[in-house]
């Protein structure tokens, strides 16, 4: 029964590979719907994908509602159709997962009591990133993180600073750096720790903004500032040789002057880190609900309910019609399976100019 149905798996992908690859759109449609029921056991019959010509919306059916029973989740669709593509060279390298290294080489300050930084980290929190201080504590006594996010932002140290790192090379003590929508400031203050001349965060949120001024001060790191500031507001009469544009282009509503602005910021190159779809096309995903009405403030979150998120093919072709002369990828393997990035729905791009 099982080789039944891996044989059946197989000839569905593959009957929608070749739609694909034919260009034959009007039967991808078809298929996909059918491949969604198959998925379902069946149970999909009378729903295919939205925009087919047999969807029927029940009296009072909106909203909410018509999307659940009417729309494929786009996840199930990118993970059983479309293979990963590599479009622009590639810088690959393999990633041991550790510390980051302005933890690991600063963690002891013994200007703090035990009493009292305790009771900052708590005050402080709730905490998305895993840190270690004085007297064996850590971020773990008020944090929303697990251990894979541990391992991902672990993972990202190597991916994101030390490439930026060596790319500079000789110059990197010579160099300033941006770093957009900063969080609580940990990649300011690692690229700052590896050597950067100065590296200037900015951060919307409050919240973060606190965590991050903390940070720099605890584990004494002079290279490195921060200011409040929003994307959406931001000019670009300032230059700095690199722009760090991490996790939050997928957040935005207006990603093309995000990509515009981070162009004429920088003097050498610019890296994006972003979640990225993988439909074989050059496009922005509009994501709704992002912030439900009523629903806390998340830091994880962008500051609107809807984003555009792109394709893996759109934020190629948009780096290259900002401007960007030369534009790689920066992959990497771990021998852990990384969130997002192993399976490729997260990539890292390096814009030249």
């Amino acid at each position: 029964m099982l080789r039944t149905g891996i044989r059946a798996w197989s000839r569905r992908v593959g009957k929608v590979w070749r739609y694909l690859s034919t260009g034959n759109f009007s039967g991808l449609t078809g298929e996909i719907s059918q491949f969604w029921e198959w998925l379902c056991g069946g149970k999909a019959a009378s729903r295919p994908l939205s925009g087919g010509s047999n969807v029927k919306i029940s009296k009072g059916e909106t909203g909410d509602a018509f999307r659940s029973s009417n729309c494929v989740p786009i996840e199930v669709v990118e993970m059983a159709v479309y293979p990963t593509e590599f479009l622009v060279p590639q810088l690959r390298k393999h990633i041991p997962l550790k510390e980051f290294p302005f933890v690991a080489a600063n963690k002891e300050n013994l200007d703090w009591s035990e009493k009292d930084l305790r009771a900052k980290i708590c005050e402080l929190g709730p905490w998305t990133y895993d840190l270690s201080f004085s007297y064996g504590l850590t971020t773990r006594l008020n944090s929303i993180y697990s251990d894979g996010t541990v391992d991902f932002h672990r993972f990202r140290t190597k991916l994101v600073s030390e490439t930026i790192i060596d790319l500079l090379g000789d110059e990197v003590g010579q160099s300033t750096v941006l770093d957009l929508a900063c969080h609580c400031g940990v990649f300011t203050l690692d690229v700052a720790h590896r050597g950067a001349g100065l590296v200037q965060g900015i951060e919307f949120r409050q919240k973060n903004l606190d965590q991050a001024k903390f940070l720099k001060k605890y584990y004494r790191i002079r290279n490195a500032r921060f200011r409040k500031g929003d994307i959406y507001r931001l000019r670009s009469d300032k230059k700095y040789d690199v722009v760090m544009c991490l996790g939050i282009l997928y957040h935005v509503i207006d990603p093309i002057r995000l990509l515009e602005f981070c162009y004429d910021s920088c003097k050498k190159f610019t890296i994006i880190d972003t979640i990225c779809h993988k439909q074989p096309i050059s496009a922005y995903c509009v994501a709704i609900g992002k912030r439900p009405e009523g629903a806390p403030e998340s830091e994880l979150e962008g500051t609107r309910s809807i984003e555009l998120q792109p394709t893996y093919r759109a934020v190629i072709e948009t780096m290259r019609e900002v401007g960007f002369r030369e534009i790689i990828e920066v992959v990497g393997t771990c021998d852990t399976p990384i969130e997002l990035y192993s399976e490729f729905s997260r990539r890292c791009f390096i814009g030249f100019k």
